[in-house]
């Protein structure tokens, strides 16, 4: 459904935007005694996701938990998610594309 996948680009665009502004960055502070002060930020490898897809799917759940990692620089994400009689629920899967 177009619509339907309008309003997820748009969802997306929305988080990601707020997540990017909420990075934290990596600083250096050199004092004149020789002490070194700062933070190295990096991201973590790989995050597993575990997204509610039963009786109900929330594809929001999906995207305001992997839209911060990817803007963290998670390389590997994996999801999670029930599939009821085998059946995965497409719109958490069009989420996941």
């Amino acid at each position: 459904d177009l619509e339907l996948k309008n309003s997820l680009h748009l969802a997306y665009d929305r988080i990601k935007s707020y997540h990017e502004k909420q990075l934290p960055k990596s600083w250096l502070d050199f004092e004149e005694n020789g002490t070194i002060l700062g933070q190295k930020v990096t991201p973590v490898d790989s995050a597993g996701l575990y997204i509610p897809g039963g009786k109900a799917a929330y594809p929001s759940s999906l995207l305001m938990n992997a839209i911060p990692a990817i803007v963290a620089g998670v390389k590997r994400i994996v999801v999670a998610t029930p599939t009821p009689n085998n059946k995965p629920n497409k719109l958490l899967l069009s989420a996941c594309h």
